[in-house]
C-alpha cells in the first residue's frame, strides 16, 4: 500500500481479540513509521458484548471509508472481511481500486478470484507452519514444555490482484509521465530520455516530482512496472520465462533475472513455482 503511494489507511478486523491486535499492531506500527496513521474499523465479530447486526455494520463502516479521504488502503484481517469490504464499497458506489484498495490476508483463490473485484491477498507460508507445527508437536510428545511465546512464521509475500492495482498521485505531470510508463514499459529501449521528452519538463524538476510524489526515481518506476508485469505472466500464464521478459520489457535475460531476483529474491522460475504451489 505504501509502494502505491497511499496516505490514507484502514485496518478491517474480524473479531476483537489477541490475534486481531497482534496483526493490527504491526500494520499501524509500519504506517506510523512511514509518517502516517491508521483509522480501525468495527469488528465483524465481537467476543465481548452483543453482536453487531451485519447491515448496520455495514453503514457504519461505508460511513467511516466516505468520511475518509482518497485514495483509501483499507487492510482486512482476513479474506473474508476483505471480500465484504468489496461488496460493500460495490454496493454503496464507490470504486475500486481507483478510490479504495483492498487487501486480503489467506490468499484463498476461491474468495480472491470470485468476488466482484479481485482480491489482492497476503500469502501464508504454509508448509513452513506446517513443518513448525509437526516439529513443536514432537517437542511435545518428547516431555518438552510448549514455549512461552508462541512462534510466528513470516508469510511469503502479497499475490497482487485488481483490487489494489492503484497509484494514487496528485501531480498532473507525474500522473502524465506514469501514463506514458504504463503504455510504453513493454518496450525494451524505454528510457528515462524518453520519459522526460515526452513530458516536456526539465529533468531535474521530473526528476524531483517523482521523489516528492512516490519517493523513487522515474528509472525505478520503470523496473517498477516491468516486474509486476512479469509477475502476472509467471503466474497467470505457462509462457516460457525468455519470451516474458521480451514481453515485459527487458533488453536481455541475464538483466531480467538479475532484477527481478533483486526485486523478490526469487529466480523467475523459482517465483512461478511457489505460486503454483500455493495454489
Amino acid at each position: 500500500m505504501l509502494e502505491r503511494n497511499l496516505k490514507n489507511f484502514v485496518w478491517a478486523p474480524f473479531w476483537d481479540d489477541a490475534v486481531n491486535e497482534e496483526r493490527f499492531q504491526g500494520f499501524v506500527v509500519t504506517i506510523r513509521a512511514a509518517g502516517f496513521d491508521c483509522v480501525r474499523l468495527v469488528p465483524v465479530n465481537t467476543r465481548h458484548g452483543p453482536q453487531i447486526n451485519r447491515a448496520l455494520r455495514r453503514k457504519w463502516v461505508i460511513r467511516a471509508i466516505r468520511s475518509l479521504g482518497y485514495p483509501l488502503g483499507i487492510f482486512c484481517y482476513n479474506d473474508c472481511v476483505a471480500a465484504d469490504i468489496v461488496d460493500a464499497c460495490i454496493e454503496s458506489e464507490i470504486r475500486i481500486p481507483d478510490q479504495v484498495a483492498v487487501l486480503g490476508v489467506d490468499n484463498d483463490p476461491m474468495i480472491c478470484d470470485c468476488v466482484q473485484v479481485p482480491l489482492s491477498s497476503v500469502r501464508h507460508d504454509l508448509e513452513g507452519m506446517a513443518y513448525e507445527a509437526a516439529a513443536l508437536l514432537d517437542r511435545l510428545m518428547n516431555g518438552e514444555p510448549p514455549p512461552q511465546i508462541p512462534k510466528q512464521i513470516v508469510p511469503k509475500g502479497v499475490v497482487t490482484r485488481k483490487s489494489t492495482e492503484v497509484l494514487a498521485v496528485e501531480n498532473p505531470d507525474v500522473a502524465n509521465a506514469l501514463g506514458y510508463i504504463q503504455s510504453n514499459f513493454a518496450r525494451g529501449n524505454l528510457s528515462v530520455d524518453d520519459v522526460i521528452a515526452h513530458s516536456r519538463m526539465p529533468r531535474r524538476s521530473l526528476e524531483r516530482a517523482f521523489r516528492d510524489e512516490l519517493r523513487r526515481t522515474i528509472l525505478h518506476e520503470i523496473i517498477r512496472v516491468r516486474v509486476n508485469h512479469a509477475q502476472k505472466l509467471l503466474e497467470t500464464t505457462s509462457e516460457p520465462v525468455t519470451d516474458i521478459a521480451v514481453r515485459s520489457g527487458f533488453a536481455s535475460l541475464n538483466h531480467f533475472y538479475q532484477v527481478f531476483h533483486d526485486r523478490t529474491g526469487l529466480t523467475p522460475r523459482a517465483f512461478r513455482l511457489a505460486r503454483q504451489l500455493a495454489r
